[in-house]
């Protein structure tokens, strides 16, 4: 029996790239679905990473049906709360945002 869900966000299932630092070092990663409270990606194969450690981010958010016509640039930081195993060495970091996301929509982005 699965426990109760516990996400009180409507999640968005969004693969795009993500920048961030993590073990002091600037790496791409994979978004698999974001939310306004939080997000989950795919780490690389090796990168080892510790739940509760902090993170900051950038993403470009490609346009999509429900959240926005043209591509944008979204900005945050959080914690992660959760780091998964997942198949072939990659881990899941479950991430929850600790302070409100900068979001910028330009007309045309670079």
């Amino acid at each position: 029996m699965k426990g109760k869900e516990r996400r009180t966000d409507r999640r968005l299932r969004l693969r795009v790239p993500l920048s961030c630092n993590l073990t002091h070092a600037d790496h791409t990663v994979v978004t698999t679905n974001i939310s306004t409270g939080g997000m989950y990606i795919q780490l690389s194969k090796g990168v080892r990473i510790k739940s509760g450690s902090d993170l900051n981010f950038e993403l470009l958010m490609p346009p999509g049906d429900g959240y926005s016509h043209i591509k944008g640039k979204v900005k945050g930081s959080g914690k992660i709360v959760r780091v998964d195993a997942l198949a072939a060495g990659h881990s899941g970091l479950a991430v929850q945002f600790t302070h409100p996301l900068t979001l910028s929509f330009p007309a045309s982005y670079t």
